[in-house]
């Protein structure tokens, strides 16, 4: 029974037979009745559960996108309307970069990404850079 219940039938200052008694008068009490759903009401629960889930999908959605853009300089209003109007210009902005630098071939393939991958990662000496080197 949650604690909260049972603070209104505790008499004095909290001990263990005091918490004992509280819960003994509390269980003695009538509590109210659940009613039971039926199998339609039970089938509009779900579907709003799963539209919702879906609404918080598609805003993590929008909220990514907007922040990927954000990174290339793409700046746009709140909401998902004002990302609709502004989305194919940003998008286009943004593939012109891409192309500058030669990013859209990589992308296309899994092989040309992960060559692109090793040779940058090769230029920047960071990990997977050759081999390691060891202590003497």
């Amino acid at each position: 029974m949650p604690a909260q219940f049972l603070k209104a039938f505790n008499i004095r200052n909290k001990s263990d037979v005091a918490d004992a008694k509280a819960i003994w008068l509390a269980v003695q009490q009538p509590c109210k009745a659940v009613a039971v759903k039926t199998e339609m009401q039970q089938a509009v629960l779900m579907m709003h559960r799963q539209r919702e889930q879906l609404v918080k999908f598609r805003t993590m959605q929008i909220n990514g996108l907007r922040g990927m853009l954000a990174e290339f300089g793409e700046a746009m209003g709140k909401g998902r309307s004002a990302l609709g109007k502004a989305i194919p210009d940003a998008l286009m902005r943004v593939e012109d970069f891409c192309r500058r630098y030669r990013l859209i071939r990589y992308a296309n393939s899994g092989r040309g990404l992960k060559r692109w991958t090793k040779k940058s990662r090769r230029s920047r000496g960071g990990c997977g850079s050759g081999r390691r080197k060891t202590r003497q």
